[in-house]
């Protein structure tokens, strides 16, 4: 039993069951121990008695022990305390009820786990622990300091989304989290930095708050704005422009191969909308016009984008999407996914225009091809394509189908444009390169185009020299999205120059987000912030 069984200073004596459980025996081997008041040795036993913790599994069985120890009685006349009890560090702390091994397998439970999950998994393995108790070891186990940091990241978090915020501190050499603040203020983030001096470099996002943090608590740090911010923010400001030009752009000549292509090789829509999905749709496109209607008076009485946000309960972006259109921007047409009929489209329309309107004959036709779907998505292309009902369509779905609307905007959705402004082209398929030589027909896209792909080239070779340049160039574009994103690169140019010129980004610092993200959400609504900020923390931890 010893050689399976180790507990350093005793000596097994025996086994038995106890309701359930395993009580393993043992006595003490120490001869003598020290005195915790005046530290002096003793071997006088003055009596023994019992201590019942809890320890790890075995066999799949509860342990308990049952450790004979002594009380031994201090020989110094000058001390004041006349017994003491000997104490087993490893074994055992003072006054402990479990063992120092299974509060260790109970606190990389509760860590990885949290206090529900880490419950129902310890009882599963035959340890005894409460929810309660597995979120106390949290929160009393201490988190090791790391030492000086030379780079960090600083982004922020959500600890109530819209409404309560944090701020997360990312050592970017160690790839290791510092610290949690409880908010995202700039005095919370300059507090900080003053106690903790010796950082060199920090990264962040384009948040005027850690701006304004970063130099009041250290003004000899260098900050560097993240490239990927940079490349988010350019897109942003293309999507307005687009969103803003959509009215003139639907106007463009459609190019040939943009307006066949899609018809040649997609099945697209097959089924066609009801009655009620109509009404239901028709129901949004008022709300959002009224919507449009009411930010667009607000804007002109000059009140501000966060009351007009308050007032219409809509986000501060949708507020400055709306109020930057010239006209009520409308719902595109979505991207068309693919589908199991795609590869026998062309082989379906040589079918159909030669005459053949039957819909089983077309299906037992491309069967035969290697087509493993039904027939009914066979029989849906078939009447959408048919110029007149068939013979034996009843009179009642022939008035349905005169009340379907067919006008299918040909433009993708302003943030599916933006994205082909801003890809490398050549990733860009046949369908996004018809539809980027589309949209360039528009003089302003055309400029704003050769601008994003400029400063794409920019950010990814890290060409820090060209960025007066661009933002020059900006300034003078006319397009007041472009003028307003250059306008602020100039305000924070510094940072600016520093990411294209400095290895460092916040793209790890966004990992650490994701696994906080992780973590809050396994904790089923116990996140609070201290023992949210001890989980994250843990990392650090030997």
């Amino acid at each position: 039993m010893e050689e399976i069984y180790e507990l350093t200073g005793f000596v097994l004596t025996g086994t038995i069951r106890e309701n359930g459980a395993q009580v393993i025996e043992a006595q003490s081997l120490q001869r003598e121990a020290i005195c915790p008041r005046c530290q002096k040795s003793s071997s006088r036993v003055h009596s023994y008695y019992n201590r019942f913790p809890q320890d790890l599994p075995v066999c799949d069985k509860n342990v308990r022990l049952a450790l004979q120890v002594r009380r031994f009685r201090c020989m110094n006349e000058d001390c004041p305390q006349s017994t003491f009890v000997e104490q087993m560090p490893v074994i055992i702390n003072k006054s402990a009820r479990k063992t120092n091994r299974l509060k260790n397998a109970l606190v990389a439970i509760a860590f990885e786990s949290g206090g529900e999950a880490g419950a129902h998994l310890a009882n599963k393995l035959q340890i005894e622990v409460s929810p309660d108790t597995l979120l106390r070891l949290i929160r009393n186990y201490p988190t090791t300091k790391t030492d000086t940091t030379r780079v960090m990241g600083i982004d922020d978090f959500a600890l109530r989304k819209g409404d309560t915020y944090g701020t997360i501190l990312i050592d970017l050499e160690k790839h290791i989290p510092i610290d949690l603040l409880p908010d995202r203020t700039s005095g919370t983030l300059a507090e900080w930095l003053k106690a903790h001096p010796g950082i060199k470099i920090i990264t962040r996002d384009r948040s005027n708050e850690y701006a304004r943090g970063v130099s009041e608590g250290g003004p000899e740090i260098i900050q560097i704005t993240d490239r990927w911010h940079l490349l988010h923010n350019l897109r942003e400001a293309l999507e307005r422009m687009l969103n803003r030009f959509r009215e003139r752009l639907n106007k463009l000549p459609v190019v040939g191969e943009l307006a066949s292509y899609d018809k040649e090789t997609k099945a697209g829509r097959l089924r066609k909308l009801s009655l009620a999905e109509l009404e239901l749709r028709e129901a949004k496109r008022q709300r959002r016009y009224e919507l449009f209607t009411e930010a667009q008076k607000l804007h002109q009485e000059n009140v501000s984008i966060r009351e007009i946000s308050k007032k219409l309960s809509i986000s501060r972006t949708t507020v400055y999407k709306l109020v930057a259109s010239h006209s009520f921007p409308e719902r595109a047409s979505n991207k068309i996914s693919p589908s199991i009929l795609d590869p026998f489209i062309i082989y379906l329309r040589k079918r159909f225009d030669e005459g053949c309107e039957n819909g089983s004959q077309l299906y037992r036709e491309i069967h035969e091809q290697g087509y493993i779907g039904t027939y009914k998505q066979v029989s849906r292309w078939v009447h959408h394509h048919r110029k007149q009902p068939a013979k034996n369509t009843p009179k009642i779905h022939i008035l349905k189908n005169n009340a379907q609307v067919q006008n299918h905007a040909t433009l993708l959705a302003p943030r599916q444009l933006a994205w082909l402004l801003v890809k490398d082209p050549n990733n860009l398929d046949k369908v996004e390169q018809s539809m980027l030589n589309h949209i360039r027909q528009d003089a302003d896209v055309e400029k704003a185009y050769d601008l994003a792909q400029h400063f794409q080239k920019m950010v990814r070779e890290r060409v820090s020299t060209e960025l007066d340049d661009w933002i020059y160039q900006c300034l003078n574009s006319s397009i007041i999205d472009l003028v307003n994103f250059s306008t602020g690169l100039q305000r924070d140019h510094d940072c600016v120059f520093m990411a294209l010129r400095e290895k460092w980004s916040n793209g790890q610092t966004e990992g650490q987000v994701n696994r906080l993200k992780l973590i809050k959400r396994k904790m089923y609504g116990r996140a609070n912030f201290d023992l949210l900020r001890q989980r994250v923390l843990f990392s650090n931890s030997p």
